[in-house]
């Protein structure tokens, strides 16, 4: 399980399971959190965003297991 913190756009948790994606707004128990403004969020779920870039000068900031973050980019078919 995911959770997405998406500025001001809110809190989201995701489970990611068989290539597709389940949300739910709200907070609860998670593998990973992944926080970015909602400009990098639009970027990250069509490709455009460097991923790598983007976390080595802290646009996206996580706790936990990095491998969900690419699932979850894998998940937006990015």
């Amino acid at each position: 399980m995911v959770k997405l913190v998406v500025g001001e756009a809110g809190t989201f948790t995701l489970t990611l399971r068989d290539g597709f994606v389940a949300v739910a707004e709200g907070d609860g128990p998670v593998d990973v959190t992944i926080s970015m403004s909602p400009d990098d969020f639009v970027k990250f779920t069509n490709g455009t965003l460097n991923l790598l870039s983007a976390v080595a000068f802290g646009r996206i900031k996580f706790q936990g297991d990095m491998s969900l973050l690419m699932q979850l980019r894998s998940a937006f078919g990015a």
